[in-house]
């Protein structure tokens, strides 16, 4: 009698596996779907010939493609630059900040001056908003609690070294 890949025999076709251990075998579940479809008007022979066949068409997968950077990191020159303020109520434009319709932020509490610079390290176009909205003291004080990506975090860390000691004092 012959057999399925499987080892089951091949009448026992639909008991023998579920689809889905067929879909791995021969490429799709689809796939196997339209070889059961022909081996109800066809042989069981015709349907597994064409199960193998589709099998040696399959290709390997593709590697996923890197993901787009959507805005570019940008870092100013020096820490000393970042003449922003350091204190009180800050409003930002709503290029830097869309999520609410309150774009004020109070640098006196912890938590909203670092949503803030979060708001401003993601959104800012050239090193102009960073110099307006962003203290560099302020900066290195909030850095180790900013939850950045690595793509953001490590191009200010190799440019500041004060960057990377409140970091690594963290850490």
């Amino acid at each position: 009698m012959e057999t399925l890949p499987t080892g089951a025999p091949l009448g026992s076709w639909r008991q023998a596996a579920d689809l889905a251990t067929l879909g791995r075998m021969f490429g799709s579940v689809p796939a196997v779907r339209a070889g059961i479809g022909l081996g109800i008007a066809a042989s069981w022979r015709r349907t597994l010939a064409f199960l193998r066949a589709l099998a040696g068409r399959r290709q390997p997968p593709s590697p996923p493609a890197p993901a787009p950077r959507l805005r570019p990191v940008i870092v100013p020159g020096s820490l000393d630059d970042l003449k922003g303020p350091g204190s009180g109520v800050v409003e930002l434009p709503i290029t830097l900040f869309w999520s609410l319709p309150d774009r004020r932020f109070d640098l006196g509490s912890r938590c909203r001056a670092i949503d803030m610079y979060l708001a401003v390290l993601d959104a800012a176009r050239d090193p102009g908003d960073l110099a307006a909205y962003l203290n560099g003291e302020l900066l290195a004080d909030l850095w180790p609690d900013l939850h950045l990506t690595r793509a953001k975090r490590a191009p200010w860390e190799a440019r500041f070294e004060a960057l990377r000691r409140g970091a690594a004092a963290v850490a």
